[in-house]
């Protein structure tokens, strides 16, 4: 069975918990943004970045920074899901060294999602 297979069949019997957010762990927290690691299964684990100031090259510097740590401490490989029409986060995905790595379809409701993935840091 293909990673993106058992990747919709896992996601659409956990739908529920993922959306309440209880298996999100911030693992960075700043003024300017929080990052998240979901941890799915123990190879695969989602990152979660939410900015809450507006963007800035010192934003950019800071978050690369911490990242760039977080990855190094993971080891990787991170996972992210992205809606096909949210070009500014893929955008986004891609200048952290993420790339489109599955699509997917939510069996419950339909949806289709992509997933964006980053090698592990050392590979």
């Amino acid at each position: 069975m293909s990673f993106g297979l058992r990747l919709q069949l896992w996601l659409s019997q956990q739908m529920n918990l993922s959306q309440t957010n209880e298996t999100r762990v911030p693992v960075v927290r700043r003024e300017a943004y929080t990052i998240s690691l979901e941890q799915i299964n123990p190879d695969t684990t989602f990152a979660h970045c939410t900015i809450l100031v507006p963007w800035t090259g010192r934003v950019k510097r800071q978050l690369d920074a911490d990242w760039t740590t977080v990855c190094n401490l993971h080891g990787g490989p991170l996972y992210c899901q992205v809606d096909p029409g949210d070009l500014k986060l893929m955008k986004f995905l891609r200048s952290f060294h993420f790339f489109h790595t599955a699509t997917f379809t939510w069996i419950t409701t339909g949806e289709h999602k992509l997933i964006f993935k980053k090698e592990r840091a050392n590979g």
